[in-house]
């Protein structure tokens, strides 16, 4: 009857983009009696054809990306006589496109970007009225995807929207005519996920309505840090970053440091890589210009908790490293090189003037631990390799201790003397060390006796016992010494979990830690020394705690976030005393890393609520 095959084309996916099986992509209303269409016959990729209805009238409509490549890379919106598309071609890339439905009628409206490649991508078009949108990335709005216009001009091509994040869904952007006039959903910081409209000007593009009052955003605070018994955190205020301070009230919750660059779409936005108390103040490194793989330009920063007292202590010429920063003396000591030099140990003492580097030492400062009155560290030094040094902050009290074949690491102070890990050289096994601060004091442990493979790592001090973790090349088994090789050996075959932020916490004569142990996964872990009194540690319902993160020590009691269940736990040790205090993040959202930092009288940290968002939050001590 009436219906007949129009095309004879080869392939069996010769209507669909490729990875979609949606419908076919026919446009509302035909051009000049004729439809456009989107198929791929094999030898010209998926382009654009045409038809009146007849198998003779049916062809490909124009070839814009030679050969195999793809040319129709969006669906049809049509308005006025015209569609408008994403096409590609060899010369220009990915760009927005406009059809009259002839080949002389088929052009590029607009070069984003110069050359082959564009991340400057149109997508989900829509038309009506004579006006097309789209929405795409902008990268000089940091590329942000925004909302924009074309009448088929590049003098009529405008940006519509000024969105400061990611808050539109770009791919397949959504999006309905009414009256003229487009609506569509943005998440814009501030009102959340809502209505807007779009007239096609930039003054008629606007927030239709703020339908959930509730804030479902919040200030987002991350990268917390004590200092002076108050707590320093990076968060947004709804118009852009600032690092602010918090004695856990709300006056006393106030921004320090206000203008610092957006966070960029899939980046980490402005960070704080390391931080200590330097005599109440916060010195802290600073990455807050980072690029999408999170590098950029770091700086040593000070802070008393006011605007004026916040300054930049290093200048752009030196790049601070995101080691730790030692507080010793009303000093801060650091580690940075200024382009001229390798890394090597700076020191600071707040001011831009007294902030230098310390003459002495060789290159690649490693490791810094304060140790009764000094800084010990790791450093190579030409012609004697790899050595353990101590500095006061001068040259003339800035001297090597003693010379290694292997970088030590692992550094702890305990019982009145400093002890590390240094590697053998011949696969013999590691040692644990020890040293008084002199040459003459600083000697091997012998604690056990050497094992090929062993590898030895994660001192932790309780007092009068050392724990540590060893095993044939992982650190697969928990150790505990008295400092002698009588009094040490192994307790438990239970792996450390080792990231950053896991670190043991002992209280109350145990050491708490998380473990893998063959699970996978880390889990809760407590031991007391003993083979008997090493065991994983349930909740209340006789449950293992799964991803146990920052584990504090506070108000007599172990507190730690779980980041799989988005939890705030504490324990005392037993499995009545082992329960959750606190829901800490949005119900919808996945695992997420919560932290937890002890200022003063209270314990900081972020939660998420319905009626703030995800804001800081301060637990008082009882």
């Amino acid at each position: 009857g009436g219906t007949r095959p129009l095309t004879n084309l080869l392939r069996p996916d010769a209507f669909f983009a490729p990875g979609s099986y949606g419908r076919l992509p026919l446009p509302s209303e035909p051009l000049g009696g004729r439809l456009l269409f989107r198929a791929n016959d094999g030898p010209h990729g998926l382009e654009l054809w045409t038809t009146d209805g007849t198998p003779q009238g049916t062809h490909l409509l124009q070839d814009l990306c030679p050969g195999s490549c793809d040319g129709a890379l969006s669906d049809l919106a049509v308005t006025g006589g015209r569609a408008f598309f994403t096409g590609n071609d060899v010369a220009h890339g990915p760009g927005p496109w406009v059809t009259d439905g002839t080949p002389a009628g088929t052009r590029l409206i607009l070069d984003f970007c110069a050359g082959s490649y564009c991340s400057r991508v149109p997508y989900g078009w829509h038309a009506g009225s004579g006006k097309a949108f789209f929405a795409s990335q902008d990268p000089e709005a940091f590329y942000v995807p925004q909302l924009w216009t074309t009448d088929g001009t590049a003098a009529g091509t405008l940006r519509l929207t000024s969105f400061s994040w990611d808050g539109l869904i770009l791919r397949d952007f959504p999006g309905v005519f009414l009256h003229g006039t487009l609506l569509f959903g943005a998440d814009e910081l501030g009102p959340g996920w809502e209505p807007w409209t779009s007239d096609g000007t930039p003054q008629g593009t606007r927030l239709l309505k703020d339908i959930n009052l509730e804030d479902f955003g919040g200030s987002d605070p991350y990268h917390l840090h004590a200092a002076g018994g108050k707590v320093y955190f990076l968060a947004n205020d709804g118009i852009g970053y600032g690092l602010w301070v918090s004695d856990g009230t709300e006056a006393g919750t106030a921004p320090v440091l206000d203008g610092l660059p957006p966070r960029l779409p899939g980046a980490t936005g402005p960070l704080i890589l390391a931080a200590a108390d330097v005599g109440g103040r916060l010195f802290f490194t600073s990455l807050f210009a980072p690029d999408d793989d999170g590098n950029g330009g770091t700086a040593l920063w000070r802070t008393d908790g006011t605007p004026a007292g916040t300054v930049r202590l290093t200048p752009e010429a030196v790049q601070v490293s995101a080691d730790s920063i030692v507080a010793l003396g009303g000093q801060a000591f650091f580690i940075a090189s200024d382009g001229a030099q390798e890394l090597g140990l700076w020191a600071s003492d707040g001011t831009a003037a007294g902030t230098r580097r310390v003459d002495g030492p060789g290159t690649y400062v490693r490791f810094l631990t304060p140790f009764q009155g000094r800084v010990y560290f790791v450093a190579f030094t030409p012609g004697a390799g790899k050595q353990l040094w101590r500095t006061d902050g001068t040259a003339a009290g800035t001297v090597p201790v003693k010379t290694f074949a292997q970088e030590p690491r692992d550094f702890v102070e305990h019982a009145g003397r400093l002890w590390f890990v240094v590697p053998a050289t011949d696969d013999s096994g590691d040692q644990i060390w020890s040293s008084d601060g002199t040459e003459a004091g600083t000697a091997s442990a012998n604690l056990y006796a050497a094992t090929t493979g062993f590898w030895a790592s994660d001192l932790v001090s309780t007092g009068s016992r050392l724990f540590f973790w060893g095993g044939f090349r992982t650190p697969s088994s928990l150790w505990v010494s008295d400092g002698t090789a009588a009094g040490t050996s192994k307790i438990a075959d239970v792996r450390i979990a080792t990231f950053d932020f896991a670190t043991p916490v002992f209280s109350n004569g145990r050491l708490f830690f998380a473990s893998a142990a063959g699970q996978g996964a880390p889990y809760l872990w407590m031991s007391d020394g003993t083979a008997a009194g090493t065991l994983q540690l349930l909740d209340r319902g006789g449950r293992g705690i799964r991803d146990p993160y920052f584990l504090r020590s506070f108000a007599g009691q172990i507190f730690f976030t779980v980041g799989g269940e988005g939890a705030l736990y504490q324990t005392d040790g037993t499995q009545a005393g082992t329960f959750k205090v606190l829901d800490l993040r949005e119900p919808l959202f996945g695992p997420s890393v919560f932290e937890l930092v002890p200022a003063g009288p209270r314990l900081f940290f972020r939660k998420w609520d319905r009626d703030h968002g995800s804001e800081l939050w301060a637990l008082e001590a009882e």
